[in-house]
């Protein structure tokens, strides 16, 4: 056993009986070798999903591998969940789950999502500012909105805060109009202070759009 996976093993064995929520494909992998172990039987082990896994694989690392790995865990363990209908029913495909996926929102708090915007500035300056928080994968519809903001006859920033293959697009976008310009912030553990400073906050995927005014 690994030292990570001894330390892992070594927690769980030390606290009283719990719910133990995992998430992220790497935490799953890892809890997943553990948690039938002798000394850790006593909690019980929720493994959920509160992202569309539909395009995991192509832009992680040996991702066919994860995902199946992490399909055949779905498929053996009692307590599964995910957050959305959306996700659930994208892991009863991506998984060939046999059985479908508990739904358990997530919750947001408030006080600690204020704490999380004051924490760190962001100034955009004048103008007028569009904030999307996404993976830059084509799923996300990130060439729609791009098309939908070309087609306003004025200035406007998109800035974009995530990660993923689509980012030297991204970069590389050029409007000869000299109205839209695009910002690839990457990703951010905290988005809040970008999503605070827009003017426009734009989320959507193929599927549907959601604008919500900041200001």
């Amino acid at each position: 056993m690994s030292s990570d996976l001894r330390r892992l093993y070594l927690v769980l064995r030390q606290i009283p009986p719990a719910l133990v929520i995992v998430k992220l494909w790497s935490s799953i992998l890892a809890c997943a070798m553990v948690d039938r172990l002798p000394g850790v039987r006593h909690h019980v082990y929720n493994y959920c999903e509160d992202l569309d896994p539909t395009d995991h694989a192509e832009y992680i690392r040996f991702g066919r591998v994860k995902q199946n790995l992490i399909g055949w865990i779905f498929n053996h363990r009692e307590h599964i969940s995910a957050n959305t209908q959306t996700v659930a029913d994208s892991m009863m495909v991506v998984y060939r789950l046999r059985t479908r996926p508990a739904i358990i929102p997530s919750t947001v708090d408030i006080g600690k999502t204020n704490a999380l915007v004051a924490s760190e500035a962001v100034d955009f300056g004048p103008g007028e500012h569009i904030v999307s928080v996404s993976s830059l994968i084509r799923r996300k519809g990130l060439d729609v909105t791009r098309d939908a903001l070309l087609s306003i006859d004025r200035p406007l920033h998109w800035h974009i805060v995530g990660e993923g293959p689509l980012r030297a697009e991204l970069d590389a976008f050029h409007d000869p109009r000299g109205l839209l310009t695009i910002t690839a912030h990457g990703g951010h553990s905290n988005p809040y202070p970008y999503m605070a400073a827009a003017d426009l906050l734009v989320h959507r995927d193929r599927k549907s759009t959601r604008l919500n005014s900041s200001h």
